[in-house]
């Protein structure tokens, strides 16, 4: 059913991880870094893989009926989510000496909290079926 509470989660997922895109992950000396410059490398990389984390977290919150496969999305938008701090965090310690992080990187972080909740509330509706299973 959608209007379960992982649905809200994926869905607050899916927003965070849109507003990442529109913030500044990190500054440098005068310069904030944005996803959207498109200046190095790393820009037009990271915004696939938040594009990829962004379509798969709202994808999964119509995939209710095979719970299975909804962990499975969950975990892979996870795995972009990491992806997306790590190559952040690599694009800014490589492009000038001294960064640090902005209000924006903490988005991703929120959208990773907000999967790791809708996977809690999937692995305990798989229990409560489970369970009913074997009550028949």
């Amino acid at each position: 059913m959608i209007q379960r509470i992982q649905s809200i989660y994926l869905l607050l997922a899916t927003i965070f991880a849109k507003i990442f895109v529109f913030l500044p992950f990190a500054t440098s000396g005068e310069n904030d870094l944005w996803l959207t410059d498109f200046d190095h490398q790393f820009d037009a990389i990271m915004i696939g893989v938040v594009g990829v984390a962004i379509f798969v977290s709202f994808v999964t919150i119509f995939l209710f009926r095979n719970r299975k496969l909804q962990l499975n999305f969950c975990r892979l938008a996870i795995v972009m989510l990491i992806a997306v701090l790590g190559l952040g965090a690599y694009a800014a310690y490589s492009i000038a000496g001294n960064d640090l992080p902005q209000y924006g990187a903490a988005f991703p972080v929120v959208a990773w909290l907000f999967l790791y909740l809708a996977m809690r509330g999937i692995r305990f509706d798989e229990r409560l079926i489970r369970s009913q299973d074997r009550l028949r």
